[in-house]
């Protein structure tokens, strides 16, 4: 099984655990039980957010052509407002996905 297999689930994507984890609790008020699990940011998402803008833009590129090839969109289909954040979005988590590589490699 290869590093980006999970034995369970094929769309599984290791986010590191949290990073500022949460605790667990439950709460009744008048007959009702609230319940949380959040384990918080993960650790895929710290990474993803502190990504630098400049690594982002070498991931993505940065003229029209080049993101709208990194979505997979066609040149004139491509909408700033929509694709931009869209394909921002993508190179931060495969900026995070390399440094989660990263610390399993070290």
């Amino acid at each position: 099984m290869s590093d980006s297999e999970h034995p369970i689930d094929a769309d599984y994507i290791d986010d590191g655990g949290p990073v500022y984890p949460m605790l667990e609790y439950s709460m009744t008020v008048t007959d009702e039980v609230f319940h949380t699990n959040s384990t918080g940011l993960t650790l895929r998402d710290h990474f993803a957010v502190n990504a630098r803008i400049g690594v982002v833009d070498s991931i993505s590129g940065t003229s029209i052509g080049d993101v709208a090839r990194f979505l997979g969109i066609k040149e004139d289909d491509y909408l700033p407002a929509v694709h931009y954040k869209m394909a921002e979005a993508k190179a931060r988590y495969i900026y995070a996905d390399a440094m989660l590589q990263a610390r399993k490699n070290k």
